[in-house]
């Protein structure tokens, strides 16, 4: 059985729709790299947190991203390609709204690696779906993803101090 049907890699055949779909994927596991400083900010200004507390935070998510982002390109083809996108994607919310019951530092930075983990696969898988898209242009259209995530995370470092004087 081929590993077209299996669903366990991604397949050059899959064209278009693995484009976009590994653009959203890309686009969903970069904005933890986007958010960080905010989040890193957000944390030194809680009570019971101080900067250290938050760079250790920010850390432990960027340790998780690294690894999560290796998962993809060491064992995807272990994995079913859907299920992993699903339980990726699970991962990240549940995370995401854990980390806003997280009591202290240790708990609170256990939450963001895991959190970093989830987004990583997510980065890796949509990594792989665009570039291997098979189309003309793949290249070209990974090289236009990479570069989007710079510049919205450009946009969003420069406006920080201006989105922080706004209390909603």
């Amino acid at each position: 059985m081929s590993n077209a049907v299996t669903g366990n890699e991604p397949q050059p055949q899959a064209g278009l729709r693995a484009a976009v779909v590994g653009g959203w994927l890309f686009a969903t596991g970069s904005l933890s790299y986007i958010v960080l400083p905010a989040l890193v900010g957000g944390i030194a200004e809680l009570p019971g947190f101080d900067d250290q507390d938050a760079g250790f935070i920010g850390a432990a998510q960027t340790f998780g991203s690294a690894l999560g982002l290796l998962i993809p390109s060491l064992a995807m083809t272990r994995f079913r390609l859907p299920q992993t996108v699903a339980t990726a994607l699970a991962m990240v919310v549940a995370t995401n709204l854990l980390s806003m019951l997280a009591l202290g530092p240790l708990p609170l930075a256990l939450v963001r690696f895991f959190a970093g983990a989830s987004e990583g696969v997510l980065l890796g898988i949509g990594i792989g779906l665009v570039s291997s898209s098979g189309r003309e242009g793949s290249d070209r259209r990974y090289a236009t993803a990479v570069g989007a995530q710079f510049v919205t995370g450009a946009i969003v470092l420069y406006n920080l101090p201006i989105l922080s004087l706004i209390h909603i």
